[in-house]
């Protein structure tokens, strides 16, 4: 019974950290995509 609650356990935790990883993931993406997005519009803009 411990063993199984125990396990369960960890799978969420494995799972909560997985979700985790995703968002990051997706964060620097979405950081990287603008910073190159306004990095191109500032040197459209110098010309």
């Amino acid at each position: 019974m411990v063993a199984g609650k125990h396990e369960r356990q960890m799978n969420t935790t494995a799972s909560i950290q997985g979700t985790m990883a995703a968002l990051i993931d997706e964060l620097f993406f979405i950081a990287f995509f603008l910073s190159h997005y306004f990095s191109l519009g500032d040197a459209l803009n110098g010309q």
